[in-house]
């Protein structure tokens, strides 16, 4: 009777390191809340588990921003931001990921019987790319969300979360001679050792 083959699943890597959060356009107009899965303010150590080669790790509200309007009336706001990446697990690297957050501040009525709508949009660059000096390659990608206003943005006009998620590749493996090629190069050597042997006499 013939066994079943199982697939070995490949060993799972502890991928860590920290991450910092810049708005590029205006100085703390956007800031990190809850930054990192909760590590810290601004900036903060995360740590994931992932299968090299396998499939992508999501870590749930990996970035919580907060948004505030700063003039009054009717206005938008565009602000470019970035977030590094220092990665010391399972290889030292490191890089950046840039975004765009379009914040609306919409008044409706006057005076003091005004009232304030808050929306927007975060929006990521391409995935992140980093390559480790072990030879591996971390893929990392932050989710596009909406700024929305709430009781939950600790006295912010508007937050959203960001989830992030982690891919690690093995580098690809050194492709082994064919046994034709082999052939084909060793009746090649002797070929030319035989015209090189007429040649002397």
């Amino acid at each position: 009777m013939l066994g079943v083959a199982h697939a070995t699943p490949s060993p799972t890597t502890t991928v860590a390191g920290s991450a910092s959060f810049s708005d590029l356009t205006n100085n703390n107009h956007l800031i990190v809340h809850d930054a990192f899965n909760g590590t810290g303010y601004n900036g903060g150590n995360f740590s994931v588990d992932v299968q090299a080669g396998g499939s992508a790790v999501t870590m749930s509200d990996f970035l919580d921003l907060c948004t505030y309007i700063t003039a009054s009336g009717n206005q938008t706001q565009t602000d470019d931001i970035s977030v590094t990446f220092n990665i010391t697990q399972p290889g030292t690297g490191s890089g950046s990921l840039g975004g765009s957050t379009t914040e609306t501040q919409t008044v409706h009525g006057v005076w003091i019987f005004q009232t304030y709508d808050y929306s927007g949009t975060i929006t990521w660059d391409d995935p992140l790319s980093i390559a480790l000096d072990n030879g591996q390659a971390l893929t990392i990608n932050l989710s596009d969300t909406t700024l929305t206003a709430g009781n939950n943005c600790y006295g912010y006009d508007a937050c959203g979360k960001v989830d992030a998620s982690f891919q690690l590749s093995d580098p690809a493996p050194t492709p082994a001679p064919e046994p034709a090629s082999i052939a084909l190069l060793g009746s090649g050597l002797v070929g030319l050792g035989f015209l090189t042997r007429r040649k002397r006499r």
